[in-house]
């Protein structure tokens, strides 16, 4: 927290004003930071110095609160101070409050309140043994002060930013100065380290580069490539011939990749060939079983199995009169019944599976 000797002129003006308004210490603390016990300081040190401010506060307060003027107080603290000379009636009282009612009226302000400032003001005159128009004087030439303070503080806080606005900006093109001298002081001694004959030759070098439309940093990689490959041993001419090579394989690697392809088409193609023709013998072996299940009955009597090819218009005959297929045993002769419902439920059942 601040202390009263570190703390600034304006900080005090401003913390001393807002105190004369009415505030109170933490909350002047909120708004400028200045702690409890500084402000305390504070304030015994402008009582030491004007020994009324605590009754000037007081008829600040009394002031805001009632809306009404420090004019507006001394002219009521003038009427008090003839009706107390003159002794004056209840009837010419009455009118006073009249001239009062009238008075508040104008300026908007309760009437009660404007007499109870205009008391204090009496009570402050007789204190300080000071006429109220210099204790007014007073308040206003303090009040002044603290509003040239203010004005002060903005045009310093004014000048404070362009100043380090102007700081910055002269520390930025400083940077930017010493960065260009650096850079150029290094050129230089480099330069000169190469020589007259050697400098010729490399701007020689580089205009020729830039004649073939190198920039200065490509050709500064290429240098480094070049740093690079002589470190893995690697000649120019070896890597032309390794570029050769590589390209020739490239070649190779794209023939053989189509190759690949149209033999994997094709292989494709077989593949599905292949399952087709699959698919076709398993339905021609399921064609051939059902066939003999169509022909393949067992004897009710003699138990032996015997073939009978079933027809369509028989099977559709017993089913339309409600009949059971009749069919003889090939080996004892027997007649053996069916239901055409069994017979074809048991064919529909083989399809299935």
């Amino acid at each position: 927290m601040n202390t009263l000797g570190v703390l600034k002129p304006e900080v005090k003006a401003r913390a001393l004003r807002l105190w004369l308004n009415g505030l109170t210490y933490r909350t002047i603390n909120e708004r400028t930071g200045v702690s409890l016990g500084a402000m305390n300081e504070l304030v015994n040190e402008a009582r030491k110095k004007t020994s009324d401010i605590d009754d000037l506060r007081q008829l600040n307060v009394g002031l805001q609160k009632s809306g009404a003027s420090v004019s507006d107080a001394a002219r009521g603290a003038k009427l008090l101070d003839k009706i107390n000379v003159l002794g004056m009636s209840l009837e010419r009282l009455e009118g006073l409050i009249g001239i009062v009612d009238r008075i508040c009226a104008d300026r908007n302000v309760e009437a009660d309140k404007f007499v109870d400032s205009a008391l204090r003001l009496t009570e402050l005159e007789i204190k300080t043994g000071k006429p109220y128009h210099e204790i007014v004087r007073e308040f206003k030439d303090k009040q002044a002060r603290v509003n040239e303070l203010d004005l002060k503080v903005k045009e310093l806080d004014s000048q404070r930013a362009n100043i380090q606005w102007e700081l910055s900006q002269a520390t930025e093109k400083l940077s930017k100065t010493l960065q260009e001298l650096k850079h150029t002081l290094g050129t230089k001694e480099r330069l000169q380290r190469l020589g007259v004959e050697k400098t010729a030759t490399l701007a020689e070098f580089v205009e020729d580069y830039e004649l073939l439309g190198f920039s200065v940093e490509e050709v500064q990689e290429i240098a480094e490539l070049k740093k690079e490959l002589d470190a893995e041993g690697i000649r120019l001419g070896t890597l032309r011939q390794h570029f050769k090579s590589t390209r020739e394989l490239k070649q190779k690697r794209e023939v053989l990749k189509r190759e690949i392809e149209s033999w994997e088409a094709k292989l494709r193609v077989f593949s599905k060939m292949g399952r087709e023709m699959e698919r076709t013998v398993n339905d021609l072996q399921r064609i051939q079983y059902l066939m003999n299940m169509r022909k393949a009955f067992t004897c009710g009597y003699c138990g032996s199995q015997f073939f009978h090819e079933l027809r369509r218009f028989e099977v559709s005959q017993c089913l339309a009169m409600r009949q059971p297929i009749i069919v003889n045993c090939q080996r004892c002769g027997a007649p053996n019944t069916y239901n055409p419902h069994e017979v074809l439920a048991r064919l529909g059942f083989e399809v299935l599976s």
